[in-house]
């Protein structure tokens, strides 16, 4: 290359390769040199860049999903929702009910997936279910947090129906795909895999009431029972679904 073209370049052959080069591979690279604070600080690096890219989805999705209620009205916004929650639980579900036996090892697998929301977990544990909480949580949590709710995005709260909010007034858009797992799960196995304790500013006030402060302290609880037989009528009821009989609730 000419002389007078190089001088025009911005980078050099090693910093397009660095730029070129994943996170993941700077941290295993630093590991491998013995350059621990290298690798944190790599780490970090990750950590920053994949946030940076669940915001951008997550607005991007409530966006859309805003967008749709408000000029197609509930229905659409309801079969929006059912096919997107198809595409990506049902693939899940799958290997959570049919990969395994073990309900401690599909608790195991739910979690890792809770994991990717980049935000601790509380796992609580008695003689008939296993309870995790996100605290805050990963999506809907920090949208509420971060004001999404309110302007300049005022991303859309719907009113009060079992299909999409359990029937809670100003439920968040974002959050109205919840019922609709626990639907897909009782249509293909006869009763939830997962079911939601939504967080208390849910059930007791408007979200932009709620200043992040104590946002940030409340948060949804996802509850696994070890047999589902003794998955309580309210969670089938407030989807709009009938319980099903203690023969009808298979081991599953």
């Amino acid at each position: 290359m000419p002389d007078d073209m190089a001088e025009d370049l911005l980078f050099d052959e090693a910093e397009r390769a660095r730029l070129a080069q994943r996170t993941l591979d700077r941290v295993l690279d630093r590991l491998d040199e013995g350059d621990v604070e290298g690798a944190r600080t790599a780490a970090r690096h990750m950590f920053n860049e994949f946030e940076s890219m669940h915001r951008l989805y997550r607005r991007w999705v409530t966006a859309t999903l805003t967008e749709v209620v408000r000029r197609w009205g509930r229905d659409a916004l309801a079969e929006v929702l059912e096919a997107g929650v198809r595409a990506w639980w049902l693939p899940n579900l799958r290997k959570l009910m049919e990969g395994t036996d073990d309900v401690a090892q599909r608790v195991r697998w739910f979690a890792s997936g809770l994991r990717g929301h980049l935000v601790g977990l509380t796992v609580r544990e008695d003689a008939e279910k296993i309870v995790i909480e996100m605290a805050p949580c990963g999506s809907g949590g920090r949208l509420l947090m971060e004001g999404g709710y309110t302007p300049p995005d005022d991303f859309a709260s719907l009113a009060a129906e079992p299909a999409l909010t359990y029937g809670l007034p100003d439920c968040p858009v974002y959050c109205a795909h919840q019922p609709l797992m626990e639907k897909l799960s009782v249509e293909r196995y006869g009763h939830p895999f997962v079911v939601i304790e939504p967080a208390a500013y849910c059930t007791t006030r408007r979200p932009a009431d709620v200043p992040p402060p104590e946002l940030a302290r409340e948060h949804c609880a996802f509850v696994v029972y070890k047999d589902p037989t003794r998955i309580p009528a309210r969670y089938y009821e407030r989807i709009g679904l009938t319980p099903p009989t203690r023969e009808e609730s298979p081991h599953v």
